[in-house]
């Protein structure tokens, strides 16, 4: 699978109270369409398609909720193509495609939702990197 092109078409972040020590962070990414896509800019060969997804991360209670909602093309070989549109019917995606497809988008995501955080002044989402002194023995 390639990714062809990453574009997100809803951006919300909401702050609705302030910080409890009862604080739960949740996220989600649904993916709620795949379709074929009718390119014509791009080669014949290409075999396209159109995912629309949703990822939200949720400051429980009701502390903050932060929305992307996004398009994604991806070119796969005619196989691939074909079981992907297949198992989309029933709401399955091969593994193989799956996995490779939601580290992209946790990728391109979660860049911008440390930034909304920090200007919300929310805690962030996933654990940042830490420096601790050696232990002398």
């Amino acid at each position: 699978m390639k990714i062809i092109s990453f574009n997100l078409t809803k951006l919300s972040a909401e702050r609705f109270s302030n910080l409890n020590e009862k604080l739960k962070i949740n996220t989600n990414i649904d993916i709620f369409s795949i379709k074929n896509a009718d390119v014509a800019i791009l080669d014949e060969k290409e075999n396209i398609v159109e995912i629309d997804f949703n990822y939200i991360i949720d400051y429980d209670p009701k502390i903050a909720i932060i929305d992307f909602k996004g398009k994604i093309w991806a070119s796969l070989d005619k196989k691939q193509k074909k079981q992907l549109l297949d198992g989309w019917k029933d709401k399955k995606i091969l593994d193989e495609i799956r996995i490779p497809l939601l580290n992209f988008i946790f990728q391109k995501s979660n860049i911008r939702a440390l930034q909304l955080e920090e200007e919300l002044g929310l805690p962030l989402h996933l654990p940042m990197p830490r420096l601790s002194p050696n232990k002398k023995e």
